[in-house]
């Protein structure tokens, strides 16, 4: 499936820790297609790897196919993993 360079993201799904909200590692996060690759968005606590900078509300990253695919095979079920990177599962 090839993605138009002019729509908007698409979710392809969120997930969060167990932790709960108040505890520093605690994080909740979407990874999203876009035209031009994959998103990561999400927030969370100061010891997280989403840790606002200062004044934000979250972090955003440009991941590539094979790391958006390896963060959906580890946070999100397995059905939205492969229906997005049914392609690479075969091959990763």
């Amino acid at each position: 499936m090839t993605a138009d360079p002019h729509s908007a993201p698409q979710l392809i799904g969120k997930a969060r820790s167990a932790a709960p909200q108040d505890d520093p590692g605690w994080w909740a996060a979407g990874l999203y297609r876009t035209g031009a690759g994959y998103l990561l968005a999400g927030t969370g606590g100061p010891s997280s790897s989403f840790a606002p900078e200062p004044g934000g509300k979250g972090r955003v990253r440009e991941l590539g196919e094979t790391e958006a695919y390896n963060w959906a095979a580890t946070h999100l079920s397995i059905d939205q993993a492969e229906e997005f990177f049914d392609h690479l599962a075969e091959d990763i």
